[in-house]
This record gives C-alpha cells, sequence and structure tokens, in this order.
C-alpha cells in the first residue's frame, strides 16, 4: 500500500510538470513564432495569411486554442510537421529506436567501467588505482563530447579505417554503434564513478564493515553482500537519470557528427527549419519520457530500500 500511495504521489507530481511544461510550450509557439509565416514567407498575401489562419485555427481565441491543443495531445496528436508535411509525433517515433539503442549501449559502457573504476578507486583511497580513478573520471566528465567525437573519427576511421565515419545500425552492427556509443559514455561513465567510489569510501568506514571484517568476512564479500546493496539507490539514480538524459536527445551534437537518426539529430533539424510543431511535440514527448522515467527510477528505489516509503 506504501508503493501505491507512493506511485501516486510521483504521478501526480509529474502530471503537474507536464502540464506545466505544456502550457510554456503553448505560449512559447504562439508568441515568439508565427506558422503562416513560415509555411508562406513574411511577404505572402494577405487573403493567403486568413485561409491559413483559419485551416490552423490561429483565428480563434488564445484560450480555444488552447483547449484544443491539450485535446489534440490526449489524444496523440501532437500537430503535423511543417517541413515534413506528416504528423509530428511519425517522425519522433520513427527516430525513438535509433535514441533507445544508443543511449542503452553507452549506459551499459558507463556502468561497467564507471562501477568497476568507482569500486576499486573506494577500496583503495589514495593509491595509485584511486588516483586513476579521479583522474579519469575528472577528464570523462571535463572533456567536450563534439571534440572527442572528432578525434575519434580521425583517429579510427580516417587512419586506421577499423569504424566507418559515420551512419546508423542497430545492435547487429557494431561497426556504426562502437564510437558513438563510446563517445556518449564518457560523462556518465566520470559522474558514476565519482559516485561510486565516494560511496565505498563511506560505506567502509563504517561500523558494520569493521564489525564484517572481524568475523572474517575478505574485502570481496563485504562488496558483494554489502556495499553493493548499500550504494544501490545512489548508483540506480545516476544511471537512471543519465540514461534518460541521453534517450532524451543529449547527445544531439554527436548525433549530428556521427549521422545517427535520433531524436536529438531531429530537434537540430527542426530548429534550422523553424519547425515550431515538431520542436514542440518534441519537447512534450521528451518531457514525457523524463517524466515517466522518474517515476520508474522512483518505485525502483522504494523496492531498493524499504526505508523510503516507511
Amino acid at each position: 500500500m506504501d508503493l501505491v500511495r507512493l506511485l501516486f504521489a510521483r504521478t501526480g507530481r509529474v502530471l503537474t510538470v507536464i502540464f506545466g511544461l505544456v502550457v510554456v510550450v503553448f505560449v512559447l509557439t504562439r508568441t515568439l513564432t508565427d506558422p503562416v509565416d513560415i509555411i508562406l514567407g513574411p511577404n505572402s498575401g494577405v487573403a493567403d495569411r486568413a485561409r491559413l489562419n483559419a485551416s490552423l485555427g490561429l483565428d480563434r481565441p488564445l484560450w480555444e486554442q488552447f483547449i484544443s491543443y491539450i485535446s489534440g495531445l490526449m489524444r496523440g496528436d501532437f500537430g503535423r510537421s511543417l517541413s515534413q508535411d506528416r504528423p509530428a509525433i511519425d517522425a519522433i517515433i520513427e527516430r525513438l529506436p535509433a535514441s533507445f539503442i544508443l543511449a542503452f549501449s553507452a549506459i551499459a559502457i558507463a556502468v561497467v567501467t564507471g562501477l568497476s573504476l568507482g569500486i576499486a578507486g573506494g577500496l583503495n583511497p589514495g593509491s595509485i588505482i584511486d588516483r586513476l580513478t579521479v583522474g579519469v573520471s575528472s577528464i570523462a566528465v571535463a572533456v567536450p563530447d563534439f571534440w572527442l567525437a572528432l578525434m575519434f573519427i580521425s583517429i579510427f576511421a580516417v587512419e586506421l579505417g577499423w569504424f566507418p565515419t559515420g551512419g546508423y545500425g542497430g545492435f547487429g552492427e557494431p561497426k556504426y554503434l562502437v564510437m558513438p556509443a563510446v563517445t556518449l559514455a564518457m560523462l556518465p561513465t566520470g559522474r558514476l564513478a565519482r559516485v561510486v567510489r565516494e560511496s565505498v569510501v563511506e560505506e567502509m568506514a563504517k561500523d558494520y564493515v569493521v564489525a564484517a571484517r572481524s568475523r572474517g568476512l575478505s574485502t570481496s564479500s563485504i562488496v558483494r553482500r554489502h556495499i553493493i546493496k548499500n550504494i544501490a539507490v545512489a548508483t540506480s539514480t545516476v544511471v537512471g537519470f543519465d540514461f534518460l538524459l541521453l534517450f532524451s536527445g543529449f547527445g544531439a551534437s554527436l548525433e549530428v557528427v556521427f549521422g545517427w537518426p535520433g531524436v536529438g539529430r531531429l530537434a537540430i533539424q527542426a530548429t534550422l527549419v523553424s519547425d515550431v510543431v515538431l520542436v514542440s511535440a518534441l519537447v512534450v514527448v521528451t518531457g514525457l519520457i523524463v517524466g515517466i522515467g522518474n517515476i520508474f527510477l522512483d518505485m525502483i528505489h522504494a523496492v531498493i530500500d524499504r526505508r523510503i516509503v516507511e
């Protein structure tokens, strides 16, 4: 029952945030841009503009337009893309699989690398391994991803010829996936390594670890039985947040550099052609993804640590 109450509470908060996001998107698309100018151009005739305004419903009062916009969203109608002349949601759904593949691959690399570095550094504070962990995580967080992408292309694609310079391929075609996934994994790897290291150092100083060692448990047994469980909430928070960030188009610049057809690249393309309908649909859809993902993360945290719902 506590989990049910938590679910309803988190869902209510997410719905409130999504509604606020929808209001902001609606106001901005109606005040900062004019779809008629985008479609017909600023020098179009008055009669043509009036007909298009009427067909788009822009001649109605603002409150009527807002109600129509909300009712359309509830039916899954996010408007018609101005640049692609098709439903905006179709263009977004078409790109989601590519974004998921890239985000999942990047976060998988980050989990393996970040956890390994963080645990190794946390178990040996002040050692060479620890300094290596801190150095690698700092570089991973600080290095610009687009610069790293260009370096990877220059070295591994152009000079060595190991990978293509760009293109799209799923899990079955890793030659297209390796460089963008590794590049995108750098930031979450650095963040995860830092969080895990600090959490392990903190846990290793607690009384239960001293008691476990006095009972003859080895360090590896303590890590498996206690440490990993106690840092699970912090670790899952970083992993979940970074996955949602990557899936929502955070790596848009990398998608452009590597020619990866994800939602980030779609957002840049829509912005360059002033497709306000598609941009607003992207904002709402990614907001929904992040909101639903946060609810899911909260439920995972509650299952891992029951104190959250007590």
